[in-house]
């Protein structure tokens, strides 16, 4: 028998772990449950409705430490489900006794550092870029492509800058709230 496969699009912000996290444990709740996850698509399969429960993580990691990464989550009590760049999904049955590995405010503190620091690093100079470079060509060529690609661009580059900015606030949060 062959197993039942969906795929589902789902946009969810850097800073939304938790909700996106939930909506994977109703899915699972529903009896799809996660196999894959790559730049908003998710991809189940169809099986037995249970309680499981999801943890992601970002980590940039390199390759000779992924080993030993993926070890501290299995000795947690978590299942390595995939990656997606430095994301990487685990899974455990919600009655099992799996534990937090990032239960306290200085790891997420991290966590969520590296997270910005990546972000700003990285993705909002090719942002930068991509706007720069669209609108040179736009002032070269006038062309209805090259002004919806540059609106694009621009909308996707404002979404940047907002997720930029929640992503400091939760930084903030996290220095300001009491240490566990």
């Amino acid at each position: 028998m062959d197993k039942l496969i969906k795929r589902c699009f789902r946009l969810f912000w850097l800073w939304q772990e938790d909700k996106e996290m939930e909506w994977l444990r109703q899915m699972s709740l529903k009896g799809w449950h996660l196999m894959n996850a790559c730049i908003f698509v998710y991809t189940f399969e169809k099986g037995e409705p249970k309680d499981i429960v999801y943890y992601g993580d970002f980590k940039s990691i390199k390759k000779k430490d992924v080993d030993e990464y993926l070890n501290i989550f299995k000795e947690a009590g978590w299942k390595y489900i995939c990656r997606q760049g430095n994301w990487f999904y685990f899974s455990s049955p919600a009655d099992n006794k799996y534990k937090e590995v990032y239960s306290d405010n200085q790891s997420r503190l991290e966590k969520y550092k590296t997270l910005l620091l990546t972000h700003v690093i990285i993705i909002m100079p090719i942002l930068f870029n991509s706007l720069r470079v669209v609108s040179n060509r736009m002032a070269n060529n006038e062309t209805i492509f090259m002004g919806v690609l540059l609106f694009i661009t621009f909308v996707i580059f404002l979404a940047a800058i907002y997720s930029t900015i929640r992503l400091i606030v939760l930084v903030t949060k996290l220095i300001k709230s009491p240490k566990e």
